[in-house]
């Protein structure tokens, strides 16, 4: 897949100059941008208040395990072994929980994530057009360009200036 990117990149700078082509880092935009911080910042704040409550269940169910554990040798055999089922399926439904939010907030920075590039999209195409420029490539496939070729920090200043935040309504 690579062999071909690169043998496309070559015929298509075959035909167009240099001065054309840019390359741009779109995970630096989403770290660097107003936009992008905010989006980090709201994200941080969900993970850090179900963290603290995933600590607190821990914990109990920690508690309750050691409970479980010193009467043992006090209850009887069926006693002891509804004890540990019962916190078997506390613990399974624990897990359940924890992956489920998991995978929530995944989903949550995947659709915000392409809400900012839904955003940046006119702004790029915009710059492209007023600036005469031919390809703009992720620098993630880039191998070696030129310094000023880099045109990331112009689209984080354009972004900044027309979107501060996503919209509450939009995450």
């Amino acid at each position: 897949m690579k062999k071909i990117i690169i043998l496309l990149i070559f015929s298509i700078t075959s035909f167009v100059y240099a001065d054309d082509i840019a390359y741009i880092d779109l995970n630096l935009i989403l770290q660097k941008s107003l936009i992008g911080k905010s989006l980090d910042e709201k994200i941080s704040k969900m993970y850090e208040t179900k963290n603290e409550n995933n600590l607190k269940i821990e914990k109990q169910l920690q508690e309750e395990e050691k409970l479980i554990k010193a009467k043992k040798n006090i209850i009887n055999q069926k006693e002891y072994q509804k004890l540990v089922d019962n916190f078997r399926l506390k613990v399974g439904n624990y897990r359940k929980e924890k992956n489920n939010f998991i995978d929530e907030m995944n989903q949550i920075k995947k659709n915000s994530t392409e809400k900012v590039f839904k955003q940046l999209d006119p702004i790029i195409k915009k710059y492209v057009n007023d600036n005469e420029i031919s390809i703009i490539l992720n620098k993630e496939n880039v191998i070696v360009g030129k310094k000023n070729l880099d045109i990331t920090s112009n689209i984080i200043e354009l972004l900044d200036k027309n979107f501060k935040e996503l919209n509450s309504n939009e995450n």
